[in-house]
């Protein structure tokens, strides 16, 4: 007895005919008859009773069907089980960013990996910097891209790979009375509306230690997430804003100034992955392909995050 003989039962048992049965399954008459046969011989019984063209399970044939139609279904089940499991182990590649590193890193990285890996599934999500090392925690995500780590000691598993610096510019709208200035201190922007990007990104913190050390808070009118948003609210000049370059930003409406004598002014991007989590082939791939995109920055070496903070 064997899958084959068995689909085979099924089929006829659901068809009623054989000729048809072996037509909806691509096979000869004869061939599916000898089948039948010989999973009859092996039984011992005849399964099936015949009423002029049509046949019929007898008493034997619907036990049969009763465990074979199970047995099938389970086969299946565990075909697809399988399969998901191969393809999440070798091919599937969650990639996760905040909002403003999706429309600047990320798609130049996931383009050339693509290029190179054609049959690797890229699920990519977007989200506060703080939830996506959240879902690395938990395993929801292979790899963050991200401007701020996780508090020391949260998770000794986390590894950083850091890839590149910038240093904020101030992004403000060209009708502006400062906008033809070459860099601004951030006292000459004392009694201007801001715009913040939200507490969850990897700015805001930065942003308000930059301002700390300025010695005045500043009046924050609006909160955002992403580059884009603040740039659109600069554009319609709702107020200014702190940020990192932006390559392809609306030189008619707004501009981008150096701030002048802060050192403390620059914000790290990182690639940070869960090393607790199982790394598929596909994963490996990734992060080799990512530290020859950043070879500068890769030599400083993968870090422990807690290491990275001390």
């Amino acid at each position: 007895m064997n899958l084959q003989q068995l689909q085979y039962f099924k089929t006829i048992a659901e068809v009623g005919h054989v000729t048809k049965a072996a037509e909806s399954l691509h096979i000869s008459q004869p061939a599916m008859s000898m089948a039948i046969a010989n999973l009859e011989t092996e039984l011992g019984v005849s399964l099936f009773k015949r009423k002029g063209r049509l046949i019929q399970l007898n008493s034997y044939g619907e036990i049969l069907l009763e465990h074979v139609s199970v047995a099938i279904q389970e086969i299946e089940t565990a075909k697809n089980r399988i399969g998901t499991l191969a393809l999440s182990q070798k091919q599937i590649l969650r990639v996760s960013s905040t909002y403003s590193l999706s429309s600047s890193l990320l798609p130049s990285v996931i383009q050339s990996f693509a290029e190179e890996n054609p049959d690797a599934v890229i699920q990519i999500k977007q989200g506060p910097n703080i939830d996506l090392l959240q879902d690395l925690v938990d395993g929801q995500t292979d790899f963050v891209f991200g401007r701020i780590l996780p508090a020391p000691g949260s998770s000794k598993s986390l590894r950083c790979m850091p890839l590149y610096s910038e240093e904020l510019v101030i992004l403000i709208n060209k009708s502006h009375s400062l906008a033809e200035r070459d860099e601004l201190d951030l006292r000459d922007l004392k009694d201007e509306d801001f715009i913040f990007f939200h507490k969850s990104t990897g700015f805001h913190l930065l942003v308000a230690n930059l301002f700390q050390k300025a010695g005045y808070k500043p009046k924050v009118r609006y909160t955002v997430c992403d580059n884009f948003s603040c740039e659109v609210m600069v554009s319609a000049n709702l107020g200014v804003a702190l940020i990192a370059p932006i390559p392809d930003y609306d030189r008619e409406r707004v501009c981008q100034i150096k701030i002048k004598s802060l050192k403390e002014n620059q914000i790290d991007t990182f690639l940070i992955w869960n090393s607790q989590n199982e790394q598929s082939d596909v994963c490996e791939i990734f992060l080799k392909h990512v530290g020859k995109l950043y070879p500068d920055k890769k030599e400083a070496g993968i870090q422990r995050l807690a290491e990275s903070e001390s």
